[in-house]
């Protein structure tokens, strides 16, 4: 004995605008924080050049 349950009952939740703000926000934090990261290790470990003046 199955129960028929409405395709808008059955849903587990509905599309909101809420879920695409905050899936943006996080990947453009993520994009902020990577090229944060990528220029302080660019400037940061960037070998000596050593110049011997002769």
């Amino acid at each position: 004995m199955t129960e028929e349950v409405p395709q808008k009952e059955a849903k587990q939740g509905e599309n909101s605008r809420r879920i695409l703000i905050v899936l943006a926000a996080s990947l453009a934090a993520a994009v902020i924080v990577w090229g944060a990261a990528e220029l302080y290790f660019d400037l940061a470990l960037e070998p000596e050049v050593e110049t011997n003046a002769s």
